[in-house]
C-alpha cells in the first residue's frame, strides 16, 4: 500500500543562525517543535552551490528568529542604536532564499527575525529599537522564560485564516524581540496588533501560504501556527 503525503515525513527548509562562538546552530526549541510533528529539518548553512537542490527538496520553508538584527542599510537607515547587532551575512544569504524560494509558491513561515526579513525583502522598515523609537507599555522583550505567554495580540479579521473558525480573535503570545516592522511592505497585509499598535501577524498578498509572526510559536504550548504551516505543506 502506498503511504499519503499525509503519512509522509515533511521536509521543511531553516535557515540556522550563525555565532562565532558556536558555529551554525538552530535553537533547541524549533528543533523540538519540528521533530515532534515528523518533520525533516534540511540545514541551511549559508553555501548558495547548494541553494537550488535543497529548496528544490524541501515541502516548505521556515525561517526562525535571531541573535541579532537585520542590516539597517536594507530599509534605507543608518544604524541609530548600539543596541543594533547586525548578522550581515545572514541577511544576505536569506535575501537569496527568499529571492528563489518565493517563486516556488510553497508554503512559508517567518518567525521574529524571520517576519522582519520578509517585511525587509519585499520593501518594507523596522523599528530599530521598540523602546526609543515607539516606547510602549507593553514590554516586547518579556523578563519571563520564552514558553510563557505575556501580552494579547488580536487578529483584525473575524475570518482570518490564522485562527479556527470558532476561535476567539485575541491570542495570549510570547515576546523576545527588541525591532518591530514599522512601514509595512506594500505586499504584504497586517492580520494582527498587540495593543500597542505593534504588528504581530502578517500574510503576503499574492502568494498562496507566506506567513510572518513576530512572537515564537514553537516555544508555546497549544500552538496554532506551526500547525497550520505543515498542513499547508502536506497538500
Amino acid at each position: 500500500m502506498k503511504s499519503s503525503k499525509k503519512d509522509k515525513s515533511l521536509k521543511i527548509a531553516v535557515p540556522f543562525d550563525y555565532d562565532l562562538k558556536f558555529g551554525f546552530f538552530l535553537k533547541p526549541d524549533m528543533v523540538n517543535a519540528l521533530h515532534s510533528r515528523n518533520v525533516q529539518i534540511l540545514p541551511l548553512l549559508y553555501d548558495e552551490e547548494i541553494l537550488n537542490d535543497r529548496l528544490a527538496e524541501a515541502d516548505g520553508l521556515l525561517i526562525p528568529g535571531g541573535i541579532g538584527d537585520l542590516e539597517p542599510k536594507l530599509y534605507g537607515q543608518e544604524k541609530k542604536y548600539d543596541c543594533v547587532k547586525i548578522l550581515a551575512e545572514r541577511c544576505e544569504f536569506e535575501y537569496a532564499v527568499l529571492e528563489k524560494f518565493l517563486k516556488t509558491k510553497k508554503p512559508i513561515l517567518t518567525i521574529c527575525w524571520g517576519l522582519q526579513m520578509l517585511n525587509v525583502f519585499l520593501g518594507g522598515s523596522l523599528h530599530q529599537d521598540i523602546p526609543q523609537d515607539k516606547p510602549s507599555e507593553i514590554l516586547h522583550d518579556q523578563k519571563e522564560a520564552g514558553n510563557i505567554p505575556t501580552h494579547w495580540i488580536k487578529f483584525i479579521d473575524e475570518h482570518s485564516t490564522f485562527i479556527s473558525k470558532d476561535a476567539p480573535r485575541k491570542l495570549k503570545v510570547n515576546s523576545t524581540h527588541h525591532q518591530a516592522i514599522d512601514r509595512l511592505s506594500e505586499k504584504l497585509v497586517a492580520e494582527a496588533y498587540a495593543d500597542d499598535g505593534i504588528i504581530e501577524a502578517v500574510r503576503m498578498k499574492d502568494h498562496p501560504f507566506a506567513w510572518g509572526v513576530q512572537w515564537h510559536p514553537e516555544r508555546l504550548k497549544d500552538d496554532p501556527i506551526i500547525p497550520k504551516f505543515l498542513e499547508a505543506c502536506r497538500r
